[in-house]
């Protein structure tokens, strides 16, 4: 009877689960940059793997999750959406980026060039995404992302 009267007291003192239900924090600003001549690249960092699938998978239907996705707007400006602890990874960022490319250069939207494209950038660029336009202190061994 003891050890239950310790159970309630703690749990009554917040030693127990966490309370859920607390809104995420907001997604910071969605940030423009032009890689490529010619070629917009508005970045959206999100905050959940909720949101970043409900983003690629509008609708739903498909399972599991995504690292990203990229599409052109009627604009022009090719929209990606990435975690935001993914948005510094140039595997993933250079992934996207390659879709914008690949869309706005030959109206490609498979997977293919952007899969090729990513060890290209990586030889070229290095492990940084500064020549994508992100900010990022990893020096780049690039002036410019390769082109596809």
């Amino acid at each position: 009877m003891r050890l239950s009267l310790f159970l309630l007291a703690a749990l009554l003192t917040g030693c127990g689960q966490p309370a859920v239900g607390h809104p995420a924090p907001p997604p910071p600003a969605p940030l423009v940059t032009q890689p490529w001549p010619g070629v917009r690249v508005e970045w959206h960092a999100e905050t959940s793997q909720a949101a970043l699938d409900a983003y690629a998978r509008p609708g739903g239907g498909l399972t599991g999750h995504v690292l990203g996705t990229a599409w052109m707007r009627p604009d022009g400006v090719c929209e990606v959406h990435v975690m935001f602890d993914r948005l510094l990874t140039p595997e993933v960022s250079a992934h996207e980026a390659a879709h914008c490319l690949a869309i706005a250069r030959r109206g490609d939207w498979t997977e293919p060039p952007a899969e090729a494209y990513v060890p290209r950038y990586l030889q070229a660029c290095g492990a940084t995404v500064a020549p994508l336009g992100l900010p990022d202190d990893r020096p780049a061994t690039c002036a410019a992302p390769p082109d596809l």
